[in-house]
């Protein structure tokens, strides 16, 4: 079922983003199981409506707004519908994290791709970090009140 992101504190993210000159926006994303890889998959997740993909956001909104937390997702996206990259699904562990040797081969296999998907990861991660540092030292936090119902 679908699970949503705290109205406060997004609004009071953005805003926090947009004032200091940092463009965001919100949008539908959506928890995959798997690494899309092809453009073909990328745009069969996109007609679910979703802008962004991932495989972790889900569970933890999800326990968010099980323990009555407010929580909200901060995306900086590394890749696009057109971006081809190796397939390390066959890399993915029971625990949805990558088996570091079988990763490395499906990497070695495959390296002009890897090298431009650590790159476009290091873009991403150069532009997350200012991005969250701002939030952080922002009063953006006050904003929601106490992060645990009573």
């Amino acid at each position: 079922p679908p699970v949503y992101c705290s109205p406060t504190l997004t609004e009071a993210i953005v805003g926090t983003l947009q004032r200091h000159g940092i463009t965001c926006a919100r949008v539908i994303g959506i928890t995959s199981t798997r690494i899309a890889t092809t453009k073909s998959e990328r745009l069969a997740l996109a007609k679910s409506g979703a802008t962004a993909v991932d495989m972790e956001s889900y569970e933890i909104i999800s326990a968010a707004v099980r323990a009555g937390v407010p929580a909200a997702v901060l995306r900086i996206a590394s890749d696009s519908v057109d971006t081809v990259m190796p397939d390390f699904n066959p890399a993915v562990n029971a625990e949805g994290g990558l088996d570091g040797p079988k990763a490395l081969w499906i990497a070695i296999q495959s390296p002009l791709e890897t090298l431009r998907l650590l790159a476009a990861n290091k873009r991403a991660m150069d532009r997350l970090g200012p991005a969250v540092k701002l939030i952080l030292q922002s009063n953006c936090f006050s904003r929601i009140g106490s992060p645990v119902k009573k």
